[in-house]
This record gives structure tokens, C-alpha cells and sequence, in this order.
């Protein structure tokens, strides 16, 4: 069984900018149902990476657009 850290990265998202775009520059049908950006991730109010051994292998957030909340989460395909 994998162990999976959570950690709350959105105070240091420029530090996590490489690593977020890797991850999910990396996803296949992952990422099918969401458009899902660096951009986007950068401009969240809340993201949670989901860390394995130093690198990113989900994320998860909190983004408001034209006042709604919306949250997305990703993990990649082999720790589902």
C-alpha cells in the first residue's frame, strides 16, 4: 500500500508551479472530464497536493468563478 501525504500547497504554489504542471502534463484519461490547468490550480483559493515520496500525484482545490465555488480533484491513474 502506497502512503499518501496531504499537504496544503496553496501559500506555495510558485513553488509547487513545476511540479504541478509535470503532473498534469503527465495524466491521460485522468483528465478526460476536466480542463484542468496550471493557470487554473495557480488561481485557486485552496489546493491540496497529494505527495508520494516528494512528487505531486494528485491535486485537489477550491475555485470561485462568477461567484459559484466549484472544487475539482485529480489523482493520477496508478494511485486510484
Amino acid at each position: 500500500m502506497k502512503k499518501i501525504n496531504f499537504l496544503n500547497i496553496t501559500g506555495n504554489l510558485n513553488e509547487y508551479n513545476g511540479q504541478i504542471d509535470y503532473f498534469l502534463n503527465r495524466l491521460d484519461s485522468e483528465k478526460e472530464f476536466f480542463d484542468l490547468t496550471t493557470v487554473r490550480v495557480t488561481r485557486s483559493e485552496l489546493v491540496i497536493g497529494a505527495i508520494d515520496n516528494d512528487q505531486l500525484v494528485g491535486i485537489s482545490g477550491l475555485e470561485r468563478k462568477f461567484g459559484i465555488t466549484r472544487s475539482y480533484s485529480i489523482l493520477a491513474k496508478n494511485y486510484q
